[in-house]
């Protein structure tokens, strides 16, 4: 299903009568998402002259200055640059108590905040404020040994059994963002007699591996979901599962739980079943060049020229979308715009970070 991107809007160059700081990297090509804040990478800061103070309110303004030097922070898109600055400052209000009193401070359960050396990377700036963001939401940034040591005994990915349905003939195809490497769902298309069409979905049987009530379930319970922050992916599960044994992966065969469907030539469901299945995924795709080949302003991805009848099987995937979401919009279901965080890193220095729509959906 093409993903419709929506078009970036033009910036504000400041407020009246206040310009915004400028720099060597002003100014954003048309087309291109429009910076929140645009970081000088090559500028040098020397080392503050006031570490051997004791006064808490001078060492945060001092380094709070410090560090707007080494920002030049435009107001952009109705984003004022103040959000920006706040985030900064709870930031370095935290490095001023460590410096001023010699402890890390702790959370509200008294658990020792995560300290960084006084010249770590952005990157590492930023996982460390993410982990510490986790614990004080009650999730869980780190895998328990329980978990790691039950990681530790899984030889293989599951093998299939008597009861699981064989069905690694069929032209699957997973289509995930650009640099996904947790493959958790792959689709196929058969045509019917009278206009009917055939939707599977296959999604990875993660419980052939992780049991139920085991640490590594327990884990994956308590935070539902994996949290992909700027600089760091907190996994719900190891990625030795979330990246390989469980993914499906191309070219590899894998077990999943299949939703088995028919849909009439209008769109509405004729029949549904749940199984376990042995799938294959034959091609590794991702939204943007799948989307651009279906809408004809790109060229086909060379797996979909490599696979034979994968073209044809996911252009009729699409038509099926595409009635799917007409029916929708028929029962009243509504077209939503959001935003997204994207960031540039040169190495581990802090280039770029800018919010674009992701293009509306239903």
């Amino acid at each position: 299903m093409p993903l419709k991107s929506g078009a970036p809007r033009e910036g504000r160059e400041g407020n009246e009568g206040k310009p915004a700081v400028r720099t060597a990297l002003n100014g954003t090509p048309k087309g291109e998402p429009v910076p929140l804040i645009a970081r000088n990478v090559n500028q040098t800061i020397p080392s503050p002259p006031w570490r051997s103070s004791r006064d808490p309110f001078q060492l945060f303004t001092a380094s709070f200055r410090l560090k707007m030097l080494s920002l030049k922070l435009q107001p952009k898109n109705g984003h004022p640059y103040q959000i920006v600055a706040f985030v900064w400052c709870r930031y370095m209000i935290t490095q001023t108590l460590m410096k001023t009193t010699g402890n890390a401070p702790t959370d509200a359960r008294n658990q020792p905040k995560t300290v960084l050396p006084d010249m770590a990377s952005d990157r590492a700036t930023l996982a460390a404020i993410a982990h510490q963001a986790m614990i004080a939401r009650g999730l869980e940034p780190d895998f328990p040994l329980a978990a790691q040591k039950e990681l530790a005994a899984i030889a293989g990915s599951a093998k299939a059994t008597d009861n699981v349905r064989d069905l690694r003939n069929l032209l699957w195809a997973s289509i995930d963002n650009d640099n996904s490497r947790d493959l958790d769902q792959l689709t196929v298309a058969e045509s019917l007699a009278g206009g009917q069409v055939r939707i599977l979905v296959a999604v990875a049987d993660v419980d052939a591996l992780v049991r139920k009530g085991s640490a590594l379930d327990a884990h994956a319970a308590r935070n539902t979901t994996s949290v992909y922050t700027p600089a760091a992916i907190f996994p719900m599960l190891p990625e030795a599962l979330s990246t390989n044994l469980t993914s499906l992966n191309e070219d590899q065969d894998r077990l999943a739980i299949v939703a088995d469907m028919v849909f009439k030539a209008d769109g509405s469901l004729v029949s549904s079943e749940l199984y376990r299945a042995q799938v294959h995924n034959r091609a590794k795709l991702a939204y943007n060049s799948v989307a651009a080949w279906l809408t004809g302003t790109g060229p086909a991805p060379k797996r979909i020229a490599e696979v034979p009848g994968l073209d044809e099987n996911l252009r009729l995937q699409d038509r099926v979308a595409q009635r799917l979401t007409g029916l929708r919009h028929h029962h009243g279901a509504l077209s939503l715009e959001s935003l997204e965080t994207q960031t540039l890193f040169a190495g581990d220095a802090l280039r770029w970070s800018w919010i674009k729509p992701t293009g509306r959906r239903s």
